[in-house]
């Protein structure tokens, strides 16, 4: 599925993401589908593997079944809102450096 690419300002201005920005927290903003990492901070880039965020850009989120399984359980999906924490435990492709 093609997604469109976001210039990494559009989505950092955003009220939802910028304080998370200037904690440093990892950001990832993925496909309803959970396959496809559509954008990324410096940190979720580098959750994901990635050493940058132009290639994690449309990259393969590399999730298992699992994981998108737990995170589309979440009650509300794909419209969670901001005020809501969820845990999901990986088991595969996600590294922390």
């Amino acid at each position: 599925m093609a997604h469109k690419i976001y210039p990494f300002i559009d989505i950092a201005v955003l009220d939802a993401v910028r304080p998370r920005m200037l904690d440093a927290d990892a950001i990832a903003i993925l496909s309803i589908d959970l396959q496809t990492v559509i954008w990324a901070n410096g940190p979720g880039a580098a959750l994901f593997g990635h050493g940058d965020i132009e290639a994690v850009r449309g990259a393969d989120s590399g999730l298992g079944l699992g994981a998108r399984r737990q995170i589309a359980a979440t009650p509300g999906f794909p419209d969670v809102g901001t005020d809501r924490a969820i845990l999901v435990r990986f088991t595969q492709g996600v590294t922390c450096r």
